[in-house]
């Protein structure tokens, strides 16, 4: 399985990383409690999920950014601030969820 903290060195503003599988932290960067978070994040997708359909990605803006990736059962998370790069987070997201698919 592919590294979150690659996320850290490949894409300019990126603070920190998690992977989230059946609702539990698998991997993460984040110094705070990320637990805490997740059980946020259910309840935000659940929702999402029943109002309108699968969830492929959510952005929460502020003095710094949380991007929420989807992707067969697995969230990766990746807290970053203004300068990060859209079109390049995008692409190294797809790079690591087929490295995953493909079982690297």
């Amino acid at each position: 399985m592919p590294d979150v903290k690659q996320f850290l060195s490949t894409v300019r503003g990126v603070c920190g990383a998690f992977l989230m599988k059946d609702n539990q932290i698998v991997e993460s960067t984040f110094e705070m409690d990320a637990d805490f978070l997740t059980s946020n994040l259910s309840l935000i997708t659940d929702a999402l999920s029943r109002k309108h359909g699968a969830v492929q990605k959510i952005v929460l803006s502020g003095n710094r950014n949380l991007f929420l990736f989807y992707h067969e059962g697995i969230v990766l998370g990746i807290e970053g601030d203004p300068t990060v790069p859209l079109p390049l987070l995008n692409i190294q997201v797809k790079i690591f969820f087929r490295e995953i698919d493909e079982g690297k």
